[in-house]
């Protein structure tokens, strides 16, 4: 039988016109949390999650966990402002980082890893509070498309993905996140670009940014002119998907492999003048 919380939800989907993954990302969660919570495979969802889903579903906390049969939004100040915490999972592990984020390269796997595996780059990486039990990898900022934000070419990433039991689990695109993605075209398949991207939200358009704008002062290869230095996602447009990770965004597909939860920069002895 399905829960009040799922039927209350449903209800508030179909009132809205709105479908569960469109919904989801609306509120800053991962595309498939709505469709878990009604599916049951998220088990009790957490109240930061709920009052997450109040505003996109125009609702209120209390008719969610059932206080109230009225939906009516909750008056401004007089939300109830309790959070749960929880810990991070899983120890620090040594990795050899053999990918590497440029904005506008397409290539295929081989020839992208083949370039940086003989470099030994070996670090060690840890998780994140923000996703426990979530696994981690490092890439190798290989462009100088961050630097307005304090990201330069050479820094190594931190990459925070579900784990391999859990690869069904949608991948949040909160504003002002920064996200690693993998776009493609259909006219180059093998071919694709990783990149590091920051997620700007405007209405119901999600922009996965590759260069924000900033002065840059940083040295390392250039960018290339690419129309991939920012991608358009558009909330309306999203379907339930098999995949919550993936996007159209125009004539490109787009997958969102992990959250950046973390920047590792070696400090090397300075030249000075004499």
């Amino acid at each position: 039988m399905e829960n009040d919380l799922s039927a209350r939800i449903r209800n508030r989907l179909e009132a809205l016109g709105k479908s569960a993954a469109s919904a989801s990302v609306e509120a800053g969660l991962g595309r498939s949390a709505i469709t878990d919570i009604l599916s049951g495979n998220s088990g009790s969802p957490r109240l930061a999650t709920l009052e997450k889903l109040t505003s996109v579903l125009e609702c209120s906390l209390a008719y969610l966990v059932g206080a109230t049969i009225d939906p009516s939004p909750t008056p401004p100040g007089t939300e109830d402002a309790t959070f749960d915490h929880h810990d991070a999972g899983g120890g620090a592990k040594w990795v050899n980082v053999i990918e590497e984020a440029k904005v506008g390269v397409f290539e295929d796997r081989e020839t992208a890893r083949s370039r940086i595996a003989d470099t030994k780059r070996h670090y060690s990486l840890f998780g994140s509070v923000d996703y426990p039990g979530w696994h981690v990898f490092g890439v190798f900022v290989g462009d100088t498309s961050l630097t307005s934000i304090g990201i330069h070419y050479g820094d190594i990433a931190t990459i925070a993905m579900p784990p391999k039991h859990a690869m069904g689990q949608s991948i949040p695109l909160q504003d002002g996140a920064l996200v690693y993605c993998q776009a493609g075209i259909p006219a180059a398949v093998g071919f694709s670009e990783n990149s590091i991207r920051l997620v700007r939200r405007a209405g119901s358009l999600i922009h996965l940014v590759g260069s924000p704008s900033g002065p840059d002062w940083d040295t390392g290869p250039a960018i290339p002119s690419s129309p991939t230095r920012s991608l358009t996602i558009n909330i309306d447009e999203i379907s339930d998907s098999d995949d919550p990770n993936n996007y159209d965004a125009g004539s490109y597909s787009v997958r969102v492999r992990g959250v950046v939860v973390r920047i590792i920069r070696d400090i090397h002895p300075l030249r000075l003048r004499k």
